[in-house]
């Protein structure tokens, strides 16, 4: 293949790349957050989580917290609030058992400390199937029961973004999982 032809691909594929960031970035930025996911935890309402507590700092590791923790007891059933996509599932030090589900809108759904999680990566979900039980895995051993849910966005979402509080540019690619659950 001769050289100015293999630079001809490279440049269309970098070109499309950009296209698709600008795509991406447009889409997620229209379409904003509404109150459409029920709440994951089975019987958990308003009161089972700190609405405060999304990107509260000073926390641990991360320094910011960056999504909302719904307390329950222990084993209480967790559903999926969307049809999506298992892109991982397992056990890390900081989430202990954990899923990441793509959803609708290219967001990704994480879900952490669960006693168990009974999915495998690369797998679909579909809306309100059970994928595991409330617990304190993880980083939070010593922490009540609870589930870790957080709500995040491949294309930074520009509204979001705060020149004022820590990690702040980090903020464009996550949502206040608070304003997207239904809650009455």
């Amino acid at each position: 293949m001769p050289i100015t032809t293999k630079y001809k691909k490279i440049k269309l594929l970098f070109l499309s790349l950009i296209l698709l960031t600008i795509c991406g970035v447009s889409y997620v930025n229209i379409i904003g957050q509404k109150k459409e996911l029920f709440i994951p935890v089975v019987g958990a309402n308003i009161k089972s989580w700190d609405s405060k507590s999304y990107w509260c700092t000073p926390w641990g590791k991360s320094k910011v917290h960056k999504g909302i923790d719904i307390f329950a007891k222990h084993k209480t059933e967790i559903l999926s609030p969307i049809n999506g996509f298992i892109l991982s599932a397992g056990y890390s030090e900081n989430g202990g058992n954990y899923l990441y589900i793509l959803g609708p809108k290219l967001r990704i759904y994480y879900f952490a400390h669960l006693n168990t999680q009974e999915k495998h990566s690369f797998s679909f979900i579909k809306k309100r199937q059970h994928i595991g039980i409330v617990g304190n895995s993880g980083n939070a051993i010593s922490s009540p029961y609870h589930l870790h849910f957080s709500i995040f966005s491949f294309f930074p979402i520009v509204k979001y973004y705060s020149g004022k509080e820590s990690q702040g540019w980090m903020k464009m690619f996550y949502l206040d999982p608070v304003k997207s659950l239904i809650t009455s």
